[in-house]
């Protein structure tokens, strides 16, 4: 995948990095300790989501919630699952339009998010109060 701008010159072309990296970091004991029965990723899941590239596309809403740095759902259902358990508290320091917060909801961890933007903690709630209307 190469990007050549609005001229396409071979004069200066570069390749677009067409992925970004999902870092984990840990404090302590890189095992993590947990009840069993608060687990709730699948056998079928984890082993499609420990591979080292996964392909999951765009947000597609960020005009919806006039945010331009969005991201899907789906990545971060995948990150609540394989490093959380249930009932665990999620803290996203970014919070932004809330998705963090939202999928921690939906997937039965207790959650704070955080952002330095008033409009986008009101904007974080309205989406947790909505998905209570969604179920």
């Amino acid at each position: 995948y190469s990007s050549w701008g609005s001229w396409k010159s071979p004069s200066s072309p570069y390749l677009k990095y067409t992925w970004e990296f999902v870092e984990v970091y840990c404090k302590g004991d890189l095992k993590k300790r947990g009840n069993k029965e608060n687990i709730d990723i699948t056998a079928d899941e984890f082993k499609s989501w420990v591979v080292a590239k996964w392909s999951i596309a765009p947000e597609r809403n960020m005009k919806e919630y006039g945010h331009p740095a969005m991201f899907p759902k789906q990545l971060a259902e995948r990150v609540l699952k394989l490093f959380s358990y249930k009932n665990d508290v999620v803290l996203d320091p970014f919070n932004g339009a809330g998705t963090t917060t939202v999928v921690a909801k939906k997937t039965g961890r207790r959650y704070l998010g955080v952002d330095i933007s008033e409009e986008y903690c009101k904007t974080a709630q309205k989406r947790i109060d909505e998905s209570d209307k969604d179920g």
